[in-house]
């Protein structure tokens, strides 16, 4: 199993020795390390030459500034690696980060994308964590697709199957603008979109630094005309990804078959598939029925 680690950087020379230290101090040292350099106005090209000086796995691509997608899109498809982990320039991983990721997707082949837990540092310490423990959650083509649901977490905890974003990867230019900061969304809704099966890892083997540049945490609430933004933003880089993947609406029948593949769900999930027959079906005695069948399957099966 070959191992990529793709770390994204702009302006953060303070911070990005420390990123590249975490990945090869680990102790399940990556196969490839490519650092995506977004043209960066400070001196980090410097210093990420210097730090990769021995490392032989590691290299370095230096764009323009076009923001945080187009870096992603560099570095995937740049990756050779058949798990991609991303790293944030500003985050660290613990030692045993990759290691824990590595050792679900070999006891468990047919996980396709595992998010961890992550604790937070510089100006506060809070751990978040999704779930009570470790869980499948399952493939969520349906509740992407219909819903956006948001079924991951900050960007440096993602471990993926890089045959779940070759579908979709590299994204358009035009969703450059929009998508400067927030990649981590379209990775999430991308690997969703393909059929990944997720995996949530409690353990927080992540630390996510808070600090005054960080785009949104700690931030006060985004404007209304802000949320617009990003709504339709969302829903237009969803519906890029469907249609490309050649997906009809005809899909949205098959809620009962993606929602056996989550490992005990919680009644919030069934609801979450009920809320999809609720937009594409008219009759309310077919969603009625539907409706029935998966709280018949989940007190069945799961109760």
């Amino acid at each position: 199993m070959k191992i990529s680690v793709l770390i994204n950087n702009y302006n953060y020379a303070q911070y990005i020795t420390e990123a590249i230290d975490c990945v090869t101090q680990q102790t399940r040292v990556p196969d490839e390390l490519i650092i995506v350099d977004d043209g960066s106005t400070d001196n980090s090209p410097e210093i990420i030459h210097k730090a990769i000086r021995e490392v032989p796995y590691a290299k370095v691509i230096a764009t323009e500034n076009r923001g945080q997608l187009s870096a992603v899109n560099e570095g995937i498809s740049a990756a050779t690696g058949d798990i991609l982990f991303f790293l944030d320039a500003d985050d660290r991983y613990k030692k045993n980060h990759i290691e824990c990721c590595e050792q679900v997707f070999l006891k468990k082949p047919h996980i396709g994308f595992i998010y961890t837990s992550h604790k937070n540092f510089g100006c506060d310490d809070k751990t978040h964590h999704s779930f009570d423990h470790s869980r499948q959650i399952g493939v969520c083509v349906l509740t992407t697709g219909y819903l956006h649901s948001y079924l991951g977490s900050i960007m440096s905890t993602h471990a993926i199957k890089r045959e779940y974003l070759i579908p979709l990867f590299p994204i358009p230019e035009r969703f450059y603008k929009a998508w400067k900061t927030r990649a981590d969304n379209i990775i999430i809704w991308g690997a969703g979109l393909t059929g990944a099966c997720k995996y949530y890892l409690r353990e927080p083997t992540v630390l996510y630094r808070i600090h005054g540049n960080n785009h949104f945490a700690g931030k006060d609430k985004v404007s209304e005309v802000e949320a617009n933004a990003y709504n339709l933003a969302s829903d237009q880089i969803v519906n890029y990804m469907w249609n490309k993947l050649g997906y009809s609406q005809q899909l949205g029948w098959k809620t009962a078959d993606e929602f056996k593949t989550i490992e005990n769900p919680t009644k919030k999930e069934v609801r979450r598939y009920i809320k999809i027959h609720q937009r594409i079906i008219s009759s309310y005695r077919k969603r009625l029925s539907l409706a029935l069948k998966l709280y018949r399957l989940y007190f069945t099966k799961y109760r």
